[in-house]
Parts: C-alpha cells; structure tokens; sequence
C-alpha cells in the first residue's frame, strides 16, 4: 500500500522524504481529533510531519497555481485557434478516468495541464534537487489527498521523467490521523510551525482550488488578464433548470462571449451529457468535478 511505502521511505536514512498537503486536507484533519469540523489546524500538521520524520513540508498549492497558469495559457490559445471547444478541466483523476472510460470522443477536449499534484511532482524531482542541492535519485515525493483517486493518479505509468515517479505515494487524510495516531503524537497539544520556503510561495488562486467552481475562476480570471490585462468581475452563476449539481454561465473576454459551465458529482455528468442543453448550447469551458462540493467533500 502507499502508507508502506511511505513508512518504508521514513525508515531509510538514502531518502530525502519530502510532502506536500492539499488545502481541504488541513480543514478535514482537526474533526479526526475531536477538534470540531473545519477548524484550520495547518500549523499543528505542519509540527506533526516533522515528529513523523519528513524532511521537508511544502504547500501543494505551489502546484495548483501552476496549473491554472497552464490552463488559461491553454483556453487563450484555444479561443485564438477557435478550438477545439469545449475545454474541459483535467485536475479531477476521477473524472479523467470517466472520460476514458465513457467520453473517450472528448479526450482531446480535456486540458492538458497536469493536476497540481503531478505539476508539483515534477517540480520535486527537477526544479527542487537543483535548488537543495541533492541527487534527485533521493528525493521520495509524498501527498496527503483528500481523494482515493489520486493514489491511481500517481500511479499512472505516463506520470515519469527519466525513469523517477513525479509522486511515490499518496496518503488520505484519514490515512495521516492513523499514521500520527500511531506515533503516540498529542495532535490537540502540539506547537503551530510554518511550511518550508521554497515551492512554499503561492497567491491565493490555488487555495480555491478545493471548491467547486475554484478551478473555473482562478483560470478565467488569469486568462482575462492574459487577453485585455483587466480583472474577470465577479461570476454570475445561474443553476442549469432541470439539473442538479450544475451551474453555467457567460463570460466576456477579448469582446467576445463564452459559455461555461461548472459539473458537480460524477453522477450528475451523465446527465449533462446527455441532455440537449449540452447539444444546443456551444460550451467553451466546462470544470467537472466527481465529489459532490469538490474536493472538500473528498472521500479520503
């Protein structure tokens, strides 16, 4: 299992343990502690990775800032080529598989930004070796998800550069309260400390990530800047009549309207599909993803 291969990582003095949490995994974790639900424990997790023997503790969302660059470089290309539309959002595993699985006609329509996970899995094995100075054949990358697909993710044969894993293991939430559980760690008790600097910094766009609909801002707000360098207003979300878990609505960038549309719960993408709203309506951008509320409500 990942959390074997995890503990097996710690106990090896060769490896240089690296980690990287998800934003809904730190407001899920003190509800494992008795702490109440959706009280941000970041700090104490943060303190707790270090007892457990990480060497080093990043912020994920390095990786999710990266991807909506990614993916509003890519819906600004696709506007000024006029398509292939609609663009849809790649970050959700789940949902990815979902296509290959029943869409494979729309695979060209996903987005070919990697996940912030897999984005800051690169990052780990190029980008961080060079700036900490070590053989990246030591660097043994960990996430914490909130999300069991993302174990799958990881796993994917394509998900490698020059024959390392951008990620070695993945752990749930719940799969990290049993780990610190395990170490006799006082969780409630223990110190606040600070994530380490590098692959640290982030801007706030990728802390919206969890939230349904997160992706879909951050993205249309940096392409609108990319097109016109102006600030997207705020989206005005109608819920699509008839469906449930799906929102849509119309954005203007570059003087020319776009219809998108927001997807969430895998179940209610079925239906999507195959109403005639899909048909009828010309869809731009449309973010899906298979939790119900996103990746909050995430079954890790």
């Amino acid at each position: 299992s990942h959390m074997d291969r995890v503990k097996e990582a710690l106990e090896n003095e060769e490896k240089h343990v690296i980690v990287a949490m998800a934003p809904s995994v730190r407001t899920a974790m003190g509800e494992l502690f008795k702490m109440g639900y959706g009280v941000d424990v970041t700090g104490k997790l943060y303190t707790a990775l270090r007892h457990l023997g990480f060497d080093k503790i990043f912020d994920i969302n390095f990786g999710a800032d990266m991807t909506i660059m990614e993916e509003a470089t890519e819906l600004v290309q696709r506007i000024k080529a006029g398509g292939p539309f609609p663009m849809f959002t790649s970050c959700c595993p789940a949902w990815v598989r979902q296509v290959e699985n029943y869409y494979p006609k729309f695979l060209e329509n996903l987005s070919s930004a990697k996940s912030p996970q897999q984005i800051f899995g690169t990052a780990s094995k190029t980008y961080y070796p060079q700036v900490a100075d070590i053989d990246p054949k030591r660097v043994f990358t960990v996430t914490i998800m909130p999300c069991t697909a993302k174990k799958y993710e990881a796993d994917r044969p394509e998900m490698e550069n020059d024959g390392l894993r951008n990620i070695d293991a993945v752990i749930t939430t719940r799969e990290l309260a049993k780990m610190i559980k395990d170490a006799k760690i006082d969780f409630a008790k223990l110190d606040d400390s600070e994530a380490d600097p590098a692959m640290g910094e982030y801007t706030g766009a990728g802390a919206i990530f969890g939230a349904t609909g997160g992706v879909m801002e951050a993205a249309l707000r940096s392409a609108k800047d990319f097109v016109e360098g102006k600030d997207l207003e705020n989206i005005e979300y109608e819920q699509v009549r008839g469906l449930a878990g799906i929102k849509e609505a119309t954005v203007e960038i570059g003087g020319e309207s776009y219809n998108i549309a927001v997807i969430n719960g895998a179940s209610n993408v079925f239906s999507f599909m195959n109403s005639d709203n899909f048909d009828k309506k010309k869809y731009h951008f449309i973010e899906v993803m298979a939790c119900p509320g996103g990746c909050v409500s995430g079954g890790g």
